[in-house]
């Protein structure tokens, strides 16, 4: 399966955590850099990948510049060391793959603005343009206006939102132990596949000599267990190893591979089902009717079938849809506001025909823009 699976990928996220990137000291190392890069590189011209570069170190590389000893702890002196060390860590990303004849392009996202649908898209636009252009993306959270990367200490979620955002078929996790391990007495062992991931697998949430921390490799788990659900691999390897992409890439059994639980969605459903979640303000209660024609019968929510709305929302914002007795069921792009919905809630497509003339939707949510939950 793995070989199978490694056989037919083309586009690669790999993420990279700042434990290999960094000395024992917590420093940013030069030499670490360039040999992610030149693995990185050899996979482009080699074996004709396309790698989008997920990267962690701005603080580590702000810490290095700063002189300071230990890592921060408070959140405005750990943003003024990312603001200082990130376009420092670009430039030494720039250095490298310049020197192997590539640019390498600056991305800073945050996780709520990858909520909103437009500038997902406007996201992953540039992507696509920059890997067409023949450049390596480099993404990381924008740091000095968004805190999640600083207090989990990780881009293990942004790296699994970039693979989704931009069709990967591949997730890469860089770190410092050599897969996921577990217990056997006082024994470890690397797991070479998982196909599931359930209660038992977080027995195995230990701390190993020379490894990450318990809450790193908890964060990673999640990550590859949200990966599955998306139809997506997910190998997590051990960074600090001689050539580990290309090794991975020709299907030596290196790191855990945690295999896809289910059929690889449409990215907007995609989308829906995973990004979107927490910035559905909004949400719409339907009757029994158009709760079984949603469910059962594949169809697009009409007016009709709609009892009550809650929150504000606009044209082309994502909201959840519950049924009668408040179980959240499906979400969707709306085509009307909630001052809309308002007026036109339980009413037959003749009347929204009637309000709205030729330039309205016959449906409040199209089927082809809605996701049923599992």
């Amino acid at each position: 399966m793995r070989e199978q699976i490694i056989k037919n990928v083309k586009r690669i996220v790999v993420k990279v955590g700042s434990s290999i990137l960094t000395t024992d000291a917590g420093y940013l190392s030069s030499q670490r850099v360039g040999k992610i890069v030149s693995d990185i590189v050899c996979l482009m011209k080699t074996h004709q990948k396309e790698v989008i570069l997920v990267s962690s170190g701005a603080i580590a590389c702000g810490m290095s510049i700063l002189k300071l000893k230990r890592r921060p702890h408070d959140l405005s002196t750990l943003q003024a060391a990312a603001a200082i060390g990130q376009g420092k860590l670009m430039n030494i990303y720039e250095k490298f793959f310049s020197q192997e004849g590539y640019h390498s392009a600056q991305i800073l996202l945050t996780i709520d603005g990858l909520h909103h649908r437009t500038r997902y898209l406007n996201a992953r636009n540039t992507v696509n343009s920059l890997l067409q252009l023949g450049a390596i993306p480099i993404v990381n959270e924008n740091d000095t206006v968004a805190t999640e990367e600083i207090r989990f200490g990780d881009n293990d979620n942004l790296s699994a939102q970039v693979a989704m955002m931009t069709n990967a078929d591949l997730l890469i996790i860089l770190s410092d132990v050599d897969g996921f391990s577990v217990k056997h007495g006082r024994r470890h062992s690397v797991l070479s596949t998982v196909d599931t991931i359930d209660e038992s697998l977080k027995d195995h949430l230990h701390t190993v000599e020379g490894g990450t921390t318990v809450g790193g490799m908890k964060s990673k788990l999640e990550t590859a267990f949200f990966m599955m659900k998306l139809g997506l691999p997910t190998i997590i390897a051990n960074g600090s190893r001689k050539d580990i992409l290309t090794s991975l890439i020709r299907g030596e059994e290196k790191g855990t591979i945690f295999l896809p639980s289910k059929k690889r969605q449409a990215s907007k459903k995609s989308w829906l089902a995973f990004t979107a979640n927490l910035s559905t303000t909004g949400t719409i209660v339907v009757d029994e009717g158009a709760y079984r024609a949603l469910v059962e019968r594949g169809k697009s929510l009409l007016a009709s079938g709609i009892t009550a709305i809650k929150g504000e929302y606009t044209f082309g914002d994502a909201v959840k849809i519950v049924n009668h007795q408040g179980k959240e069921f499906a979400k969707g792009i709306t085509n009307f506001s909630h001052t809309d919905l308002a007026l036109i809630k339980g009413q037959k497509t003749v009347f929204i025909k009637e309000q709205f003339g030729a330039s309205g939707y016959d449906e409040v949510i199209h089927r082809d823009n809605m996701i049923i939950l599992d």
